[in-house]
């Protein structure tokens, strides 16, 4: 809602997507419990780093959404690794075992790359991508990627033309990358 609220507005500023690294990890060794602990630690710490009139939203079993009102992406940028920093540099004590966690965010301007929420969401979610692909605590600004929807389009039709070739069962598919 508050993410169509800026839309319908026309309100400036920047969502960031920020995803827990090794969150299945952390609930594999310690425990569902201990990662619902860690979930409630990482929404404490983000709350703690942004302004009131900033929103944010566990959206995924670790991701969360947040939304820098009035915020340039450059100041986006700097307050997305800041979030980054402070995360990786706290020492998380959960059932009685400590733990270090890092993260990753991707960022999006609010009206440039998508005109609905869910294009918004879709090209944020490119830019998680990104960064996930970068390594841990990295930040990645869909404004700045080369990767834009058009070439994401270009990896769902080559992904679609592949799975055809083997329902057809070619005999013999050449695959240059």
């Amino acid at each position: 809602r508050a993410l169509r609220r800026h839309l319908r507005e026309g309100l400036e500023g920047v969502l960031l997507v920020l995803n827990i690294d090794r969150f299945k990890l952390v609930n594999d060794s310690i425990g569902y419990g201990a990662g619902d602990k860690l979930v409630v630690h990482f929404a404490q710490l983000l709350k703690s780093m942004l302004r009131t009139d900033d929103f944010v939203a566990r959206t995924g079993g670790d991701e969360f959404s947040v939304i820098l009102s009035n915020t340039s992406t450059d100041d986006a940028g700097i307050q997305a690794k800041e979030i980054l920093r402070a995360l990786s540099a706290r020492e998380f004590v959960v059932e009685g075992k400590s733990t270090h966690v890092t993260a990753r965010a991707g960022g999006i301007s609010l009206g440039h790359y998508g005109k609905t929420s869910d294009e918004l969401l879709s090209n944020v979610h490119i830019a998680l991508g990104e960064a996930k692909s970068r390594g841990s605590n990295t930040y990645c600004l869909f404004d700045d990627l080369e990767l834009r929807q058009q070439d994401s389009l270009k990896k769902m039709e080559l992904l679609n033309f592949v799975s055809k070739c083997l329902e057809q069962e070619q005999e013999r598919l050449i695959l240059y990358y």
